[in-house]
């Protein structure tokens, strides 16, 4: 990115600072990292912070075109140059164990309706670039899973709360999505209801005359139910109607609805590139660097690391004294770490389970691999690792990830969460005290 000196007068006017930024990043169009890297340039004197942070954010949120995506480039060709030949179909599915796909769905959704697409993208300043910049095109269904409460059984109870997510941080999560939605204990899905809503606004003529465009966020939460009465609509799709499906988990998504659409599985970001997007999100390479090894090649982990050091550390404080409790054998003990546990939102549950799992993964570490590169604790939690990694041994790792993952999948299922975290305490008494 060009330097470009300081003059007195810039260093007061903000009307300059915006030039100068803008004059290092549009005419190389470069994507959003290098626009934040050129602010924080602009306003080391300390000038203009707070304006320039307004119109960052403005500017992160309004937008979502290929350019802006992280990766994925072979994926994004593709896909232009099956609407170019017009071979486009009537229904893809986008999967990302990441959580990164729903990004790439709105971008293709942005150039399908795009009225100057280029070879590359599209233009992002006609009227339909400008709907879909605020998730407005009258064209566009937008169905997520939300809680099948008696007021918000489908998603326009809860589109505007879904809309203000993802305009803030497209590369949202089904976990961040459903901890958006009050932490709610129930488990949010897509239900026939939301169904029926669908297929009525397939009924409607399109408004603008292009594809009228079914984004489905949360693909696999799709219920038995649901999935029937959809079930017609991918196979014999009307002209001009276009299905995106975004999903995290393959195996979740039944296999009758995936047969009649194109998968499109993301590739894993290298840690090269996944470097260079968070520098927009920390203060030096090294920082950058060393979060996109504890990301493990997920832009949306990065960023959710950012912003949940203090979680973490409240998982880490349950996860400790759960281990305590398991090696003593402290029975009363558990009693009231389950309840405590049991009173948290489902999807905090199976966020902390994710959690203790990656703390059994570096103990195997610390046993196995002392020496490896990618170390995914720090500072206290290494410590706490460094202790408990002696307690995880070949006798006893089988047992230990099976009751974890099993109790995993079990809450994913809607298993009652007392007796699931009570009968798992059980299964780790047994596999820490292992002979």
């Amino acid at each position: 990115m060009p330097e470009i000196p300081l003059t007195p007068f810039e260093k007061g006017g903000i009307l300059q600072m915006y030039f100068r930024i803008f004059l290092c990043v549009l005419p190389a169009k470069r994507n959003k990292t290098d626009y934040v890297c050129a602010c924080r340039r602009q306003t080391k004197t300390g000038y203009a912070c707070f304006f320039a942070s307004i119109h960052l954010i403005v500017y992160l949120c309004a937008y979502m075109l290929f350019a802006d995506l992280v990766g994925q480039e072979l994926l994004s060709a593709h896909l232009r140059s099956l609407l170019a030949q017009n071979r486009v179909g009537q229904g893809h599915l986008f999967f990302s164990a990441q959580a990164e796909a729903l990004p790439l769905a709105l971008a293709f959704a942005q150039y399908v309706h795009c009225q100057n697409p280029s070879v590359a993208d599209a233009c992002g300043n006609c009227q339909s670039c400008k709907m879909h910049q605020k998730m407005q095109h009258p064209d566009v269904y937008y169905s997520f899973p939300v809680v099948q409460e008696a007021s918000t059984r489908t998603s326009l109870s809860q589109l505007d709360l879904f809309r203000k997510q993802v305009l803030a941080n497209p590369y949202l999560s089904l976990q961040a999505w459903n901890e958006a939605l009050d932490g709610a204990k129930k488990q949010a899905l897509i239900s026939v209801h939301e169904s029926v809503e669908l297929l009525r606004f397939l009924q409607l003529k399109s408004v603008l005359g292009g594809y009228k465009i079914v984004l489905v966020f949360g693909f696999e939460t799709l219920n038995i139910a649901a999935a029937n009465k959809l079930l017609k609509s991918l196979e014999e799709p009307e002209e001009k109607v276009l299905f995106l499906l975004v999903a995290e988990n393959l195996e979740l998504v039944l296999p009758t609805l995936r047969s009649r659409v194109q998968l499109h599985v993301l590739e894993r970001l290298s840690l090269e590139t996944l470097t260079h997007a968070l520098l927009a999100h920390t203060q030096s390479q090294e920082e950058a660097f060393l979060l996109a090894q504890s990301a493990d090649a997920s832009y949306t982990k990065a960023l959710e690391l950012c912003q949940v050091q203090n979680k973490d550390q409240n998982y880490f404080a349950q996860f400790t004294a759960w281990m305590r409790i398991c090696f003593k054998k402290d029975v009363s003990a558990l009693v009231q770490w389950v309840d405590q546990m049991a009173g948290e939102g489902r999807e905090t549950q199976k966020e902390f389970l994710r959690y203790a799992l990656r703390m059994f993964r570096a103990a195997v570490l610390q046993n196995y691999a002392p020496n490896a590169e990618i170390m995914p604790l720090q500072g206290e939690q290494q410590v706490f690792n460094a202790k408990f990694a002696p307690y995880i041994q070949t006798n006893n790792i089988i047992p230990f990830q099976q009751a974890l993952e099993n109790a995993h999948q079990d809450l994913l299922r809607n298993a009652h969460a007392k007796i699931l975290f009570l009968d798992t305490s059980f299964q780790l008494f047994k596999a820490l005290h292992k002979p």
